[in-house]
This record gives C-alpha cells, structure tokens and sequence, in this order.
C-alpha cells in the first residue's frame, strides 16, 4: 500500500497512510516523515472522477504542512481532481491533482497516487 505526490515539483512520499470508511466517504490520508507534511483527502465509494473543490465538500483535498512551532498550515483544494480507478471491501485506489491555497498562498499538488487499505 501507499500514498505519494509531488508539490511545486517536489517528490513526497508517505511514510505512514491511513483510510477509513465514514458513511458514503472513505477518509484517506498520508504524511511524510521527512518533511512533515501530509495530504488528506476524502473519497467517495465509488470508480469515477470527481471534482476536488474547496474542503467545505464531500470531494476533498487539504496538503498540511506542520511548522517547526507546532502549528500547521493547511492549503485547501480551490481547483482539481480525484479518480477513484478501483475500489473493494477492503482497499481504494487511485490518483490526484489540485490546487491548494491558505488564502494567500497557493500549491500545486501534482502525480498524486494512493492505493490503501481500509
């Protein structure tokens, strides 16, 4: 299983990746250690394509980045993608494409992939 992407041409990889179903969603997410920061990222339960607009919708995209001072910067999807390409009773695969802005300042997260247990 795993998680990687790349943001304003820099390659992540997720150290650690989770994802959960909630109701008619499977929440996912991953962090990489070296960074630290992480995407998360809400999926809907079914193969498709699906637009990744601002976080306030079922089809969801944040990148996090965690400061050394303890607090976090979240770049919300204001543009993008999800595709869902499988899906079972126990894993979800697919990629991802937005991008993320805190209001002022905008990322852009390319190469998104994920295929995760839940």
């Amino acid at each position: 299983m795993y998680m990687s992407w790349t943001v304003d041409g820099t390659n992540m990889k997720a150290e650690s990746h989770t994802a959960a179903p909630i109701g008619n969603v499977i929440i996912a997410s991953g962090t990489a250690k070296e960074t630290p920061t992480g995407i998360y990222l809400t999926l809907p339960k079914s193969v498709g394509t699906y637009p990744a607009p601002p976080s306030t919708s079922v089809d969801a995209a944040t990148y996090r980045v965690s400061n050394s001072d303890g607090t976090t910067q979240d770049y919300k999807s204001t543009s993008g993608t999800i595709v869902v390409t499988s899906i079972t009773d126990k894993t979800i695969v697919g990629t991802f494409t937005f991008t993320g802005s805190d209001g002022t300042v905008s990322k852009n997260v390319t190469n998104g992939k994920f295929s995760l247990n839940f």
